[in-house]
């Protein structure tokens, strides 16, 4: 008991002791707001904004010029093949008509043969050089669009309205 008091009343010479200091002062607020660090910020963001907006804009002019590519060599395609298919057509015509064929030797039918041959020959090679072609767009687009990530990239570090992990991960 003895020992117990004098716990209690160490204890109280120290409640004692923490209730002298002086108090922490409230948290200082700006007179401002903090307007400064606001402009600052709102400008940061629309900087950032306008960034992705115009990294956006230059991914669909991209994308628009070459769907006119696209569609202006898809046209050509289809009319070469149109053309080809009906030479094959006459071909295979004439292949058909056993009247006619009854009539013609057996080199008539070799050279038509080896003609039918060119021909489908003729086409494959059309459908190859647009399959070329294509490959050779989609390399072009790639590297415009990955230019213009970069130049994004480049704009929203030197803006830092997010961190750098954060663009990074954004991108």
């Amino acid at each position: 008991p003895i020992e117990l008091q004098r716990e209690h009343n160490d204890l109280d010479i120290e409640r004692g002791s923490v209730s002298a200091l002086p108090r922490q002062p409230d948290i200082a607020k700006s007179s401002t707001g903090f307007a400064k660090l606001k402009a600052t910020s709102q400008g940061r963001q629309q900087r950032h904004d306008a960034a992705v907006k115009d990294y956006k804009d230059a991914v669909i002019e991209i994308s628009e010029e070459i769907e006119s590519f696209v569609i202006e060599n898809g046209r050509e395609l289809r009319d070469s093949l149109t053309e080809m298919d009906e030479k094959i057509a006459v071909l295979v015509d004439e292949l058909e008509d056993e009247s006619q064929l009854r009539l013609q030797d057996y080199n008539y039918l070799v050279e038509t043969w080896e003609r039918l041959g060119q021909l489908c020959a003729g086409r494959k090679e059309i459908i190859l050089v647009f399959d070329h072609g294509m490959d050779q767009l989609e390399q072009k687009r790639s590297e415009r669009v990955g230019a213009k990530l970069g130049e994004l990239l480049d704009k929203l570090f030197d803006i830092s309205y997010f961190l750098i992990g954060d663009v990074e991960r954004m991108i």
